[in-house]
């Protein structure tokens, strides 16, 4: 993965991983902020993921069991081609907030077709392909974001597995979100999707604000850091004066 402001070194010796721990769990700002905002997206999104399960034979029409999941095959192709694209293209402007907050708008609009539009099967269908486009390519950027700007080595071992397992939290009420008795509409199910989206895309559109005022604050603290330049986290982290926020 590029990185704005050269690499970061390994955090294999001082200081212990107890104290890297408390790093984590212990500033009452950026990484409570960071853990907080990142989390509701991915418990947002996960969420989407189980729901999305649904869709196949409950909002595209009275299809077999086969032609059903066969039409799930071009949604899915689609969402791996744009995920990746966009990922380099992330990856290369190291910005990782407006790309998310713009698929995940993208799949909430997709839901929202499927909420107004009832007959037209056509539109329903493509309404999946945005539903899945967004909602993958978000998850995607979520994963690298958070990792990146924990910063260390040993905060992203403490941080990753807390944030994925409160992020799974989003599959409870996605499993119980379309019961049969609300059949074929579904409205509950796919209102609780569109508004997921909209409102992830907004946490995106936050976050990477606040980490675009924070890496300008610390330009003007400490200047600007040298490119290239080996950026030792083993410290402090995220904490580190050359270290700077992918936004």
């Amino acid at each position: 993965m590029k990185n704005s402001v050269g690499r970061i070194t390994s955090d294999t010796s001082r200081p212990s991983h107890l104290f890297r721990f408390t790093l984590l769990l212990g500033h009452p700002k950026l990484e409570r902020k960071l853990v907080r905002k990142l989390d509701a997206v991915v418990l947002l999104l996960t969420c989407e993921l189980y729901l999305f399960a649904f869709l196949d034979r409950s909002n595209l029409g009275n299809f077999s069991n086969t032609r059903a999941q066969l039409l799930t095959v071009p949604p899915y192709a689609v969402a791996a081609v744009a995920m990746m694209i966009v990922s380099y293209i992330s990856d290369r402007t190291q910005s990782r907030g407006l790309f998310m907050a713009s698929a995940s708008t993208i799949g909430g609009l997709g839901y929202l077709l499927l909420l107004v539009v009832q007959h037209n099967q056509s539109v329903r269908y493509f309404s999946i392909f945005l539903c899945c486009t967004g909602t993958y390519t978000t998850i995607g950027l979520t994963l690298s974001w958070f990792s990146h700007n924990l910063g260390s080595e040993s905060k992203k071992a403490a941080g990753i597995p807390l944030f994925m397992m409160i992020g799974q939290c989003g599959s409870v009420l996605g499993t119980h979100a379309y019961p049969a008795s609300e059949g074929p509409r579904y409205v509950k199910g796919l209102a609780l999707c569109c508004a997921f989206e909209f409102l992830g895309a907004l946490v995106c559109l936050v976050l990477t604000i606040s980490f675009r005022l924070e890496n300008a604050r610390r330009g003007r603290v400490y200047g600007r850091p040298e490119e290239g330049k080996v950026v030792d986290t083993r410290e402090l982290a995220d904490k580190t004066p050359g270290f700077r926020y992918v936004p």
